[in-house]
């Protein structure tokens, strides 16, 4: 696809021309051309932003009542019901009572968060990112739900399920106009699951025989944890924190480091008797099994955001430079 062929962006403050409608929705969740609404919007557009074009608010019901009892109280008598081997449970209120108010309780969090976009940018929240300066696209996999993930050139930040996004036509239309232009002209790495789920066409192409090695070094990469049994995962995850310049990683790599520490630590400082042994050893093992089971799937987990930083970092770069 060549410059010529991108729908071009709407004007910031009156959002003409409008852009093309997004490709259907091909993850989990409701999707649908749904109005703005309910309601005014509920967020005020970014400082130095146009104004809010499309916008989608959280109902009681919908996004949070009904949720509460799928997810929420269903599960939590299905849990009593084979607890108390039998319904007998269903006839006392006080249970009822209980159960209920859980659900309650947790309405407010299943609620979730409004939504709004200009032309130029989409806030989730108290977070909003610039659709037209994207360094970062992807889409993960959870458990039952596709996230996608968005990062701008000032560090902005957004996390959102797609059936989320994506209830609102034109709000979603906003939004893939901005993703498709970011992704053609910072040349972005997109993986197969983003570009699948987004449908993004090829926008570039990488010189011949050098999309292969980035590819080998992050599979290997992502592999070391699970041939070295997790004795490399806080070097594994160590690197992926310096990469990323992430805190959070970091302590997730000391975190993989202490078993063996601990252990000697343990040895040196406690008196050695068969049982103190035996906890000892099932700790460090416990641990170990978790640097070496849980380290490598957090590690194949992270190998894209890890080898696709270069590209990032060039994006960001020339929106900076260009500014």
């Amino acid at each position: 696809m060549r410059n010529g062929d991108l729908p071009p962006p709407p004007d910031a403050e009156t959002g003409v021309p409008a852009p093309p409608a997004a490709p259907p929705h091909r993850g989990s969740g409701a999707a649908g051309r749904s109005a703005n609404g309910p309601g005014g919007p509920s967020l005020a557009p970014p400082p130095g932003q146009g104004p809010v074009l499309a916008w989608r608010n959280p109902t009681w019901w919908k996004d949070g009542i009904r949720p509460a009892i799928m997810y929420v109280l269903a599960p939590l008598v299905v849990i009593e019901t084979v607890y108390d081997q039998g319904t007998g449970w269903m006839a006392n209120p006080l249970w009822w009572l209980l159960l209920c108010g859980i659900a309650l309780l947790s309405v407010p969090f299943l609620r979730g968060r409004p939504l709004a976009a200009g032309a130029t940018w989409f806030g989730y929240g108290r977070r909003w990112v610039n659709t037209y300066e994207l360094v970062s696209i992807r889409v993960v996999a959870y458990y039952g739900f596709y996230s996608l993930k968005l990062e701008d050139a000032d560090g902005h930040r957004i996390s959102i399920q797609t059936g989320t996004i994506q209830e609102n036509q034109f709000l979603w239309s906003l939004v893939y106009n901005g993703i498709v232009h970011s992704a053609h002209n910072g040349r972005l790495a997109l993986d197969r699951l983003t570009r699948t789920m987004l449908e993004l066409p090829v926008l570039h192409t990488d010189p011949p025989g050098t999309a292969a090695k980035p590819r080998l070094r992050s599979t290997v990469w992502a592999l070391t944890p699970l041939f070295t049994f997790g004795l490399l995962t806080p070097f594994v995850v160590g690197h992926g924190a310096r990469r990323l310049h992430s805190r959070r990683l970091a302590l997730g790599a000391v975190a993989y480091a202490l078993p063996i520490p601990v252990f000697l630590t343990m040895a040196v400082l406690l008196p050695t008797t068969d049982t103190i042994v035996e906890w000892a050893t099932a700790a460090v093992l416990l641990g170990q099994g978790v640097a070496w089971l849980l380290g490598g799937l957090h590690a194949y987990r992270l190998r894209w955001r890890v080898f696709a930083a270069p590209r990032t970092e060039a994006a960001r770069k020339q929106i900076l430079t260009r500014r």
